[in-house]
Parts: C-alpha cells; structure tokens; sequence
C-alpha cells in the first residue's frame, strides 16, 4: 500500500538535524481564522497540510480555496503532451477526479469538505488570465469551457477572466474573514504558482482589514531537497528568495501521519511526479514572511507579463 510505503521511507529519513539559525518558529496568534489558496488540488497538502490538521485540531477555522481544479495536467489524465488537445472530455473528468481527491485529503486532515471552495478557472491558463485575458474572456485550450463546469464550484456562471477570478476570490475572503492567508510564493518557478499569487495578493489588497499573509514554495529550480540530504525541510538560499523572514512549523506525529494520508489520496498526482510530492513529507513546514510593500513590488500590473526570472544558481 502506497501510505505504509511513505511512511515507511519517511520513518527511515536521516536524523534530525539543528533547522538553520534564519528559521523562526511559526507563532499561531490566537484566534485564528486562516484560508489556504491553492493553485491545484494537491498544493494545499504539500505547502500547509501539517498546519490545517493542526488548526483543525485546535478548533480553528481553517478554508481552502483552489484557484483551478487542475484540468490542465495532460499527464495525469494520460495524455500525451505531443498529440494533445486530444481529448477535452478526459481534462474535464480529471477535474472532477481532482476535486474529489481533494475532498479526501481535507477529511484525512480532519477538515470538512464543506470548508473547500473551488473557483474552477482553467489549469495552465492563469498566466494567460493575469495578463492577456484580464477582460477578454478566454476559451481554455485544453477543456473548451468559457466557465467553470465541474459540480460544486463557487459561481459556474463566472466568465474566464482574471479580473473575475480577483473578484470571485476578493468575495470568498471578504465572506470568510481571514486573519491569515497563505499564499504560492510569487517567484515560485511554476507559471500557474507564481500568477495564483498575483491573484490572491491582489484580491487580498482589496480587504477592509488586511490578514497577515504567509507564502509557500513548491516549485523552485534548486529546492526543495530530498529526504536523503536533509531530513528537515530547510529554507531556499537567501539568494534565490530575498527579503523572506522563513518560519517553521514543527509538525507532531499526527500530524505527520495526516498530511501522509492526505498527500495519498491525491493518487493523479502522485502517478505522475511522485519524486517531487515526496520531497515535503518532512517533519517540518517552511512558510515564507514578506514585507507587505516588498510582497506587492512582486506583483505586475494587471493586464502585463512578469519580468523574465533572473534567479540566482544553484550553491
């Protein structure tokens, strides 16, 4: 079985090491009420399942929201990259799959269903969104929908637009209320990643009272290591992310054997890049703190591309 497996090889990681003197601890001011935006379902395990089972358990609200519903991955439908778009009715069913994965994992974190939202915007296309399509309504290329189809989502009558999407995700965040959102990191390598941070920060600036805000990495060129390296997950290098106070969440072990049994259920994703998804079953969460005028000289003006990336190489 795929979760006595992880579980087993997570067991046998090297011991644990001192975390570097740059990492702080996360503190958890009470009351919280915290929102994860994703951009896939997956992503909300891998950057933060540790610190929603442990609200979860503390009896904090806790929401998640996905950006897209991860329709774009040919991959993981079994598509193949050189002869697609082949097959659109295929995308559309990995996206009801995907959600359904994802309503698996938040009960193996003890979250209820009930706390996802899915905005259900094109998988691939959010780069597109923020910058070509910021009101021009965009036809998805992979699915060929013009709206949000899969059961469930939050408004299916939603044009694709990225001035909907800040709006539709601006209201769903002025509903719940944060004091705490966590966010991609805005120079996470992944396109989808980096521009579902433009989106959320932007909808974030648009809050009466603006909640702390904390980033994750998934995607970089040099991180994160593997297991073998280092048996905590350590902070990227201060040369590739700037400016970025790192903190920790230490995860106990339930919490660790929860964000295993979630990560398992997301069994699309861990078919097609299971090295990767492997990498952030740590004992440890890092979450990035940015300056919020530093944060928001991260993000383009609407309706124009990102400047090229210029990270530094690999130490």
């Amino acid at each position: 079985m795929l979760l006595a497996a992880v579980a087993v090889r997570w067991l046998a990681q090297p011991r644990d090491r001192a975390a570097p003197a740059r990492v702080a601890r996360l503190a958890l001011r009470r009351p919280v009420r915290a929102v994860v935006v994703a951009p896939h379902p997956d992503d909300e395990v891998l950057g933060a399942g540790g610190l929603v089972a442990r609200l979860v358990r503390r009896r904090q609200p806790v929401d998640v929201v996905f950006l897209t519903s991860g329709d774009g991955y040919l991959e993981a439908a079994g598509l193949a990259a050189e002869t697609c778009p082949q097959d659109a009715w295929a995308l559309r069913e990995l996206a009801v799959v995907r959600q359904g994965e994802a309503r698996t994992a938040a009960t193996r974190l003890g979250l209820d269903p009930a706390h996802l939202h899915f905005l259900g915007f094109p998988d691939g296309d959010l780069p597109a969104l923020w910058s070509t399509h910021w009101r021009q309504p965009l036809v998805s290329p992979r699915t060929g929908a013009a709206a949000p189809y899969t059961p469930g989502v939050v408004d299916p009558g939603a044009t694709y637009t990225g001035r909907a999407l800040v709006g539709l995700l601006a209201a769903v965040l002025a509903t719940l209320q944060p004091t705490l959102v966590l966010v991609p990191d805005p120079r996470d390598t992944h396109d989808d990643h980096e521009h579902a941070a433009f989106f959320a920060l932007r909808a974030i600036g648009s809050l009466p009272a603006p909640p702390r805000v904390l980033t994750y990495l998934v995607h970089d060129d040099c991180w994160p290591p593997t297991a073998e390296e280092t048996r905590r997950l350590p902070p990227p290098s201060a040369e590739r992310l700037a400016d970025t106070r790192w903190l920790e969440l230490r995860l106990t072990p339930a919490e660790r054997a929860a964000k295993v049994a979630a990560l398992d259920a997301h069994r699309t994703q861990l078919a097609a890049m299971p090295e990767l998804l492997y990498r952030f079953l740590r004992p440890n969460e890092l979450f990035g703190e940015v300056e919020p005028d530093a944060l928001a000289a991260l993000v383009p003006r609407p309706g124009t591309a990102p400047p090229p990336r210029r990270g530094a190489p690999c130490s």
